[in-house]
């Protein structure tokens, strides 16, 4: 780094680039930050995060059912501005924050249960004058909007098609426990469920929808498959990936294309499929599995990109959705995935498998989120603590790191004196001529 700034006076770094950079540098630099401290622990596990799009509020939900939201631009410690505790009966197993729907006034999040139901609440905006008050002086509760049911079925993780201008703008995907494999698709305006993807063998733990293609879903689950669906079509699936060692054809989609269904039945992990995310491009598809293996995948050829990821990966969240978090390029110098791997998180670069990052806790790490436009990891655990991982060069400085930088300092003033001194002498003592006698 210290060569990019020599080098940006001659314009072979441009400001991007350079800032780029710069913010990877401080993603390298990750550390459990002792300055964001939240005022107090959650009573159970923390199983969900979410965050706005511009990085303000925290959603986090609760192996108890309990929902809070935070305002990270408020002074620490910091404290919830708002808590449902009884948002569901049982516990949280996924939150998506959206900002907007044409038939929401402001913003709005959902949240999947074990209770057998999907939640669309309404969100009062906090802004300069803080969250909606009642009369009596208290912050206003978000209420649900709409409740769906999965009757005897349980919720594991959902996600929400937020593409603007698509016809079916705020339709939710749901993973669900279903022996007969089938991928919930519900309409969070109507509060109905309007779709079932077909074709899993047992239960689906994992979906996401494509960032850039407002019909393309993508969904992993018991059977070790990922399968790509197209929302439109009758019979939905477009193909199936899969990698060498299953046979499997492969079959690209494009990305914002069609391709042919695959008639393979490969599968892309040798247990179950319990994480899948998107990078933001929709080119690429990071899969993770209970065989302990990250996938990378080009939705174009729907090829496994065969990047290796190391023996350090763990995948021990049992059957719970534990999707990898994608810091995308231009925050950073390349694409990093982080991941849950029991207690630890581990970062890589998606495309090389290259270690950045591997930071060790007491507990066990159940959620992970990015915090928008920040080089900061929000970390949920087991005993309900939220830890962030922030640069330490971004830390304030406690007083014993002053002094100990003014003891440096003084130190190395004394060190040119005496270097500047003994010169001084040396010169003296050359500079005469030696006689004989």
């Amino acid at each position: 780094m210290d060569q990019a700034f020599l080098y940006r006076p001659s314009g072979l770094y441009p400001t991007p680039p350079f800032e780029s950079i710069y913010t990877n540098h401080l993603f390298n630099t990750l550390q459990p930050s002792p300055a964001h401290i939240f005022h107090r622990k959650h009573a159970t596990s923390v199983n969900a995060l979410a965050f706005s799009p511009d990085g303000r509020n925290l959603l986090a939900g609760t192996a108890n059912g309990v929902l809070t939201c935070w305002d990270l631009d408020l002074p620490t410690p910091l404290k919830p501005i708002q808590t449902l505790k009884s948002a569901h009966n049982f516990s949280i197993t996924s939150l998506a924050y959206i900002p907007h729907l044409p038939f929401v006034t402001g913003p709005s999040f959902t949240s999947t249960s074990f209770d057998n139901t999907i939640k669309h609440w309404a969100f009062p905006p906090s802004g300069p004058g803080g969250p909606t008050k009642t009369i009596s002086g208290k912050p206003k509760q978000p209420e649900p909007l709409s409740t769906l049911k999965f009757p005897e079925t349980k919720v594991f993780t959902h996600a929400v098609n937020q593409n603007p201008g698509s016809p079916n703008l705020g339709s939710a995907i749901c993973a669900v426990e279903d022996t007969a494999g089938g991928v919930r698709i519900a309409n969070l305006k109507t509060g109905a469920k309007v779709q079932t993807l077909m074709g899993h063998r047992g239960s689906v733990y994992s979906v996401a929808w494509s960032p850039v293609d407002p019909f393309l879903v993508v969904s992993g689950g018991a059977d070790g498959t990922v399968r790509v669906w197209d929302v439109r079509r009758a019979g939905g699936i477009l193909c199936m990936l899969s990698g060498d060692s299953e046979g499997g054809t492969k079959t690209g989609v494009g990305v914002g294309g069609r391709g042919k269904v695959a008639g393979a039945l490969g599968k892309a992990h040798d247990g179950a499929v319990n994480g899948i995310t998107f990078t933001p491009s929709g080119r690429y598809l990071v899969t993770t599995g209970k065989d302990d293996k990250v996938r990378v995948w080009d939705l174009h050829t729907g090829e496994d990109t065969h990047v290796n990821f190391g023996p350090l990966v763990r995948n021990r969240g049992g059957f719970s959705c534990q999707n990898p978090v994608i810091v995308p390029k231009g925050l950073t110098a390349m694409e990093q995935v982080y991941i849950m791997a029991d207690k630890e998180v581990l970062g890589f670069e998606v495309h090389t498998g290259r270690m950045v990052k591997r930071v060790s806790f007491q507990e066990r790490v159940f959620s992970l989120a990015a915090r928008p436009g920040e080089a900061e990891i929000y970390v949920g655990n087991s005993i309900g603590e939220i830890k962030v991982l922030r640069s330490s060069e971004l830390e304030p400085k406690t007083e014993e790191q002053e002094e100990e930088e003014d003891r440096q300092m003084l130190l190395q003033d004394g060190n040119d004196l005496a270097r500047e001194t003994l010169g001084r002498i040396k010169d003296e003592v050359m500079g005469q001529a030696i006689t004989f006698t």
